[in-house]
C-alpha cells in the first residue's frame, strides 16, 4: 500500500509568516504559542514581547524591519519541540527552505534550538554556535537562545539571548566579518581566535577567614574549569 503524504497536525491552526517580503531580516522562531494562534500572528505572546525588547536594546532591530516566522507554523505539544518526529521536522524545514528562498534575506535570526538546527543542520549544537554568523545557501543565520527559557526560570539563558542579539546586530551592521561557510564547529572556533570568548569568572572564599579558595572559569555553557 503506497504511503499516505504527510500531514501536520491537522487540528491545528496554521500561523502565517508576517512582515514585509522584502524585508533584509528574517527572525525564525520554532513555533506558535497559544497567543500566536489566538492573533494568527507570530511573535506576539509574552515570549514575543519580551524578544523584540531584547532586539530593539541590543540589536537595535525592531519587528517593522523584519519579515517574522516560524519553523513549524502551527502550535507544537510542550514535549514535541525537543521529540518532534523526523518526518514532521523535515515536512516543516522544506517548507521553511522554500519560503527562505523566495525571501532572500540578508540576515536570519534562528531563535531557539529547533529552528537553527532545520538551518545548520541536526547535529547543530547551540552551547557551541550561538551568536556566531554561519552561512546557508548564501543567506547569513546568527542562531541565538529562546527567551523562553527564562520564564521557565532560567535567568542565566537571558543574558545569552541579549549576547546573541548584540552579535547579530554588530553584523547587520558591519562590525562583525562576514559568515564563513566551514560548518558550524569550524565557524566557532575561527571567531573565538579572532575575538575571543566571552567568560564568566568567580571567586570561592573561605567563609571564615575571607582567604580564596579557587577561580572558577567558563566560556560557554554547562562547562567549566577551575584554577
Amino acid at each position: 500500500m503506497p504511503k499516505l503524504p504527510f500531514t501536520p497536525r491537522p487540528y491545528a491552526i496554521e500561523v502565517p509568516g508576517d512582515g514585509a517580503p522584502d524585508a533584509q531580516i528574517a527572525v525564525i522562531g520554532e513555533a506558535p504559542g497559544f497567543e500566536e494562534v489566538k492573533d494568527r500572528t507570530p511573535f506576539v505572546g509574552v515570549t514575543g514581547k519580551m524578544f523584540w525588547q531584547l532586539a530593539l536594546k541590543y540589536a537595535r532591530i525592531d519587528r517593522g524591519m523584519c519579515y517574522v516566522d516560524n519553523l513549524c507554523q502551527r502550535r507544537l505539544d510542550d514535549d514535541a519541540k525537543v521529540k518532534l518526529d523526523v518526518e514532521e521536522f523535515g515536512f516543516w524545514r522544506e517548507r521553511l527552505y522554500a519560503r527562505l528562498r523566495s525571501l532572500g534575506p540578508r540576515l536570519v535570526v534562528a531563535v531557539g534550538a529547533l529552528s537553527s538546527r532545520a538551518l545548520l543542520g541536526e547535529g547543530f549544537a547551540l552551547h557551541v554556535g550561538h551568536g556566531l554568523p554561519h552561512l546557508w545557501e548564501g543567506i547569513t543565520i546568527v542562531p541565538v537562545y529562546h527567551p523562553a527559557a527564562a520564564l521557565r526560570g532560567d535567568s542565566n539563558s537571558l543574558a545569552l539571548t541579549a549576547y546573541d542579539l548584540d552579535q547579530a546586530g554588530k553584523w547587520w551592521r558591519g562590525e562583525l566579518p562576514e559568515a564563513r561557510d566551514d560548518g558550524p564547529e569550524e565557524t566557532a572556533n575561527q571567531y573565538r581566535i579572532v575575538y575571543g570568548s566571552p567568560m564568566a569568572i568567580d571567586t570561592e572564599y573561605v567563609s571564615e577567614t575571607g582567604e580564596p579558595i579557587c577561580l572558577t572559569a567558563t566560556a560557554e555553557t554547562g562547562r567549566a574549569f577551575v584554577i
